[in-house]
């Protein structure tokens, strides 16, 4: 598929929950591309085999829960593939308190970061100033 065209003329409905804000993150990660939404197809996205199995290991270790390509290629839209997850969870509330706590994160500069972390190491001291 040319990777230009799946983005050129689409209404784009944003990911508004945690999990599936970062369900499009990481498909915008793999695939490329700045807006992922709801609606979007995986696979109508540019989105193949080794893109699935690097999005499934990136879900997998964001999430601490189990990802399957079967379950992206079942469910290849964000929103159908967020309520996978969630249907399959042992537990939807640990699922959805670690979504909610990588968003936090994600929205830190590694400035703050690494000040939260604790990281008082020279690198970053160097590299984000003393203040941090």
């Amino acid at each position: 598929p040319d990777p230009e065209e799946p983005t050129a003329h689409r209404a784009i409905r944003p990911p508004k929950e945690p999990l599936e804000q970062i369900v499009a993150s990481v498909w915008s990660e793999v695939l490329g591309l700045d807006e992922i939404g709801l609606d979007d197809n995986f696979f109508a996205l540019g989105g193949h085999s080794l893109h699935a199995v690097q999005v499934c290991g990136r879900l997998e270790r964001t999430l601490r829960t189990p990802v399957s390509v079967r379950q992206l290629v079942e469910q290849p839209t964000v929103d159908n593939l967020a309520r996978r997850l969630r249907a399959d969870s042992s537990d939807v509330r640990r699922l959805d308190q670690i979504a909610a706590v990588v968003m936090q994160v994600r929205q830190l500069s590694p400035a703050e970061r690494a000040h939260r972390l604790g990281d008082t190491s020279e690198a970053t001291k160097e590299k984000y100033g003393d203040d941090h």
